[in-house]
């Protein structure tokens, strides 16, 4: 199945853009995620620690106006830096102080909170008991969210009072990416010695890099689609190219066939000339001596046809051949004996054939004795001769159709000659020498 040049281009362009736009949400994320730099994340890094220390015994003597004192200090101290809120809970997760950012609402507090509380609950639901060391110290919500299908443990997991959020056990960093500019939440725990009193989160977002990155973002894409349009441009420039190479090379071609079947009917011709001044190659003649004593062999009517058919064929190369036997009573020719292209005919369908003498080439070749060409459907197309014996005509051979292809030439004309009157005067001799058997 061939396709246009047209439909090419076409397919080419369009799986093109579909690889561009997997491209493009497969680095959208790389390219919009916020990266601290080296500076504000050592300072996003230490302070939580920074906080946890000096605030400790303000945390422990639960001296709540200090410590929302020093955490506002702290935040407007790093507005600048991406700090988003600073959140300071106990060790059972209840938020003692929190501050937030000037931009925060009240539904952004809520929202943030339940971010937190799910991302807590997934990572709980994901445990297994062989990882859980110790279940006795799980709370009652950590426990049911052991239990029953994942969403249902999820839900279970996230029944925590309001203005609790999970306690904060270990170090962590969680990405929390379902507000405008992505937020990372690091939580640090609040100890002294082996003694836990809580936990200190920091929610920081880097605008500047994600401006950054969101550039590069949009630089890959259009770099991307320009790939692509010139992908499509030069390759449509390849096909008008390869349209006109192709039209160039379908030219040239003709003229070569041209030239070469103006060759061959030169060859054709020339082929033709030599074998009209050379009528009968020797082959051929020793292949007519060959079958004159054959035929001279035989007074059996029968095998006399059978012996005639299939030494023309052979002799002269051919696929089709007819011998046709006059009847008298009906002035008529009828058919007694042939072969085609599946081998012999039939007896009773060759004797259904019947031509008139004198009417078209055959009848005409009866009456007046004579050899000729055939030239339709085509020039040389076959060659026909009467039958004579004792200057008297008996019937008709026609033969057709080389098997090369050629026409007839007067050359075959001289061969089917000598052939029929061998096979008329074998054709008489046997038909006499039945009738004196028969008297006898």
């Amino acid at each position: 199945m061939k396709f246009s040049s047209r439909f090419r281009v076409v397919a080419v362009a369009f799986v093109a853009a579909l690889f561009s736009l997997a491209t493009i949400f497969s680095i959208e994320k790389l390219y919009t995620e916020p990266v601290l730099n080296e500076e504000h994340q050592k300072r996003v890094d230490d302070l939580p620690l920074i906080l946890a220390i000096t605030n400790q015994n303000a945390i422990i003597m639960n001296d709540l106006a200090t410590l929302k004192t020093t955490l506002q200090q702290s935040i407007s101290a790093m507005e600048h830096s991406g700090v988003r809120y600073i959140i300071i809970e106990d060790a059972d997760g209840k938020i003692i102080a929190a501050v937030y950012h000037s931009s925060f609402k009240k539904a952004d507090i809520e929202r943030i909170h339940g971010v937190l509380k799910r991302v807590a609950a997934q990572k709980l639901v994901g445990r297994t008991e062989a990882v859980v060391a110790n279940t006795t110290k799980f709370s009652e919500s950590e426990r049911s969210a052991m239990e029953g299908s994942a969403e249902e443990k999820i839900s279970q997991a996230m029944l925590i009072p309001e203005g609790y959020l999970p306690k904060i056990e270990y170090r962590k960093t969680t990405m929390v990416g379902e507000f405008s500019e992505p937020i990372i939440d690091q939580a640090v725990p609040i100890t002294t010695g082996a003694i836990k009193f809580g936990g200190l989160r920091i929610g920081t977002a880097d605008e500047l890099q994600a401006r950054i990155k969101e550039i590069h973002f949009i630089t890959w894409t259009t770099i991307i689609m320009l790939i692509v349009v010139v992908g499509g441009l030069g390759l449509s420039f390849a096909n008008q190219i390869d349209s006109k190479f192709s039209r160039e090379s379908s030219e040239k071609i003709s003229e070569i066939r041209s030239e070469l079947e103006r060759r061959i009917k030169q060859l054709e011709t020339e082929y033709s000339r030599k074998e009209e001044e050379n009528p009968v190659t020797p082959s051929e003649f020793l292949s007519l001596l060959d079958f004159a004593r054959k035929i001279t062999g035989t007074l059996d009517y029968n095998e006399a046809l059978q012996i005639g058919i299939h030494s023309i064929l052979q002799i002269m190369g051919i696929r089709d051949a007819s011998i046709f036997v006059l009847d008298s009573a009906s002035n008529e020719l009828v058919g007694r004996i042939g072969h085609d292209e599946n081998g012999l005919v039939a007896d009773d369908e060759m004797s259904q054939i019947r031509v008139a003498v004198g009417k078209g080439d055959i009848g005409a070749a009866a009456e007046f004795g004579t050899t000729t060409t055939i030239d339709t459907p085509r020039p040389g197309s076959a060659v026909v001769s009467a039958l004579v014996s004792r200057g008297r005509t008996i019937g008709v051979i026609l033969v057709r159709n080389k098997l090369n292809g050629r026409p007839f030439l007067k050359k075959d004309q001289t061969i089917l000659r000598i052939f029929s009157g061998l096979i008329a005067n074998a054709m008489e001799t046997s038909a006499i020498y039945h009738h004196l058997t028969n008297k006898m």
